[in-house]
C-alpha cells in the first residue's frame, strides 16, 4: 500500500499542487470578476437623495440604443450590488452581419462599455489552468482523470494511516491523532503530514470527488437530470418561499394591458416568488417562446444567479411556467449541491475561507511527503550498509 501511495504521489503530486493552488484562488472568483467591473462612486448624501431617481433597466437600454439603434436585448443580468453595472447581451447589425455582444451599462448615467474591456485576465488565466490545464476539452478530461487518481492517493493515505493506528495499539493511539511536542526537524514534518492528512482528508476527498463528478457530469450526473423543458409545460405555480399559494391561472387570467417592458416582466416574476429577488432575464428569439426570469430565494442552494425561474408569455407578460428553487427534485438538487460543494459557496464565507486554506494543503503534503520519503530512504540505506559491514 505504501508503494502504491508513493507511486501516485510522485506521479500526480505536482498536478495536485497546481489544482489545489488554483482552486484556492478561484474560491474568490466572483470577487476577481467584480473587481474588474467599472465602479460608480456616489456619496452617501447623493444616494439618499437620488436613490428613487436612478434610471431603471428600460431607461438604460434606451440609452444603449442611442449608440446601437437596431440593438435587440437578448438577456440582462441585474446588479448584485446597488451601484454595480447592468450586464446587457444584445444583438445588432454591423456591416450587414448580426453580432452578439455584451455591454456594461452604468446604473447612474447610462454610460455604455463593452464587457470585453472589463474582464479579469488573471481570473480567466487561473480558471483555464484549473479546469483544463490550458488544453481545452482534452485538458478537461485530463483533469478528471487526474482527479480520479488523486482520490486513490487520498484513500491509500487513509489506509496507511489506519494500518499504523492498528499496529500502534490503544496505548499509542494518541500519537496518531495529536502532535507530539518531542518531535523535531524532519520527524516533526512527517508527524504533521500524518496528523493533518487524517484531519483534512474528508475535506480533500469532498473537493476532489465533487470535481470529478463535475468533469464527468455527462456520464455520471446527466442520466439523473430532469429535463429543463418540463418547465415550459407547468400549469400551476406551487408553494413559494413565503408559503403563499399562487397558481399560474390566477396570474395568467389577468387582462393584458399594452406591451410589457423589462420591469413588467420582473414585477410579474417577483409576484410568483414574493421573497425572491430577480437576478437575470433572458428574452427568446421568437415571440412564441416565453421570457425566462431567474430569481434567488432565501434558503436556496447557493448559486451565482439563483435557482428559481419564472416563464412569462412575451406579448402579455402572463406566467406560463415556474421552477421553485426551494423545491427542486432530487436530481437537480444533487447537481446544484455538487457545484456549491466544489466551489465552497455551500458553506458561506467561512467555508470559502476554509477552502482557500485547503488549496495550500497539496503543496504542504507534497513537500512533507518528499522529506518523509527521503528520510525513510536514508534510514533504509544506512541499515543496509550496517548489515553489509557486519
Amino acid at each position: 500500500m505504501r508503494k502504491l501511495h508513493l507511486f501516485f504521489a510522485l506521479s500526480l503530486g505536482l498536478f495536485f499542487v497546481i489544482l489545489g493552488l488554483s482552486g484556492g484562488v478561484l474560491v474568490f472568483r466572483a470577487e476577481l470578476q467584480q473587481a474588474a467591473l467599472p465602479q460608480v462612486k456616489l456619496s452617501v448624501l447623493e444616494l439618499d437623495n437620488d436613490a428613487q431617481l436612478l434610471p431603471g433597466p428600460d431607461q438604460l437600454f434606451a440609452r444603449l440604443k442611442t449608440e446601437f439603434p437596431d440593438a435587440r436585448l437578448r438577456s440582462l443580468k441585474l446588479p448584485q450590488r446597488l451601484m454595480d453595472p447592468y450586464l446587457m447581451t444584445v444583438s445588432y447589425q454591423e456591416q450587414g452581419k448580426t453580432r452578439l455582444e455584451q455591454f456594461l451599462v452604468d446604473p447612474l448615467g447610462g454610460k455604455v462599455g463593452r464587457q470585453a474591456d472589463f474582464t479579469s485576465p488573471s481570473e480567466a488565466w487561473i480558471y483555464e489552468l484549473h479546469s483544463s490545464l490550458f488544453l481545452a476539452t482534452p485538458g478537461t478530461f485530463l483533469v478528471g482523470a487526474i482527479g480520479t487518481g488523486l482520490l486513490v492517493l487520498l484513500l491509500l493515505g487513509l489506509g496507511i494511516w489506519g494500518q499504523g493506528l492498528v499496529a500502534a495499539g490503544p496505548e499509542q493511539a494518541k500519537a496518531w491523532l495529536m502532535m507530539s511536542g518531542r518531535a523535531r526537524g524532519k520527524g516533526r514534518l512527517a508527524l504533521l503530514h500524518r496528523v493533518l492528512g487524517f484531519y483534512f482528508s474528508p475535506l480533500l476527498l469532498l473537493l476532489v470527488a465533487s470535481g470529478v463528478l463535475l468533469v464527468f457530469r455527462e456520464d455520471i450526473l446527466a442520466p439523473f437530470e430532469t429535463t429543463r423543458h418540463e418547465l415550459h409545460h407547468s400549469e400551476t405555480a406551487g408553494e413559494n418561499a413565503g408559503h403563499h399559494q399562487s397558481t399560474t391561472e390566477d396570474i395568467s387570467t389577468k387582462n393584458c394591458v399594452g406591451v410589457p417592458d423589462i420591469e413588467d416582466y420582473l414585477y410579474q416574476a417577483e409576484q410568483v416568488f414574493p421573497t425572491g429577488v430577480a437576478t437575470f432575464i433572458r428574452f427568446p428569439r421568437s415571440k412564441e417562446q416565453p421570457v425566462n426570469v431567474t430569481l434567488r430565494q432565501p434558503g436556496e442552494v447557493p448559486s451565482p444567479l439563483g435557482l428559481s425561474r419564472v416563464l412569462l408569455e412575451m406579448n402579455c407578460g402572463t406566467v406560463v411556467g415556474q421552477q421553485n428553487g426551494l423545491a427542486l427534485d432530487w436530481s437537480q438538487t444533487l447537481i446544484e449541491r455538487t457545484v456549491a460543494l466544489h466551489n465552497g459557496s455551500y458553506w458561506g464565507p467561512a467555508g470559502r475561507l476554509l477552502y482557500a486554506f485547503a488549496g495550500f494543503l497539496p503543496l504542504f503534503f507534497m513537500v512533507t511527503g518528499v522529506l518523509f520519503w527521503r528520510r525513510r530512504k536514508n534510514q533504509t540505506g544506512r541499515e543496509v550498509t550496517k548489515i553489509a559491514q557486519s
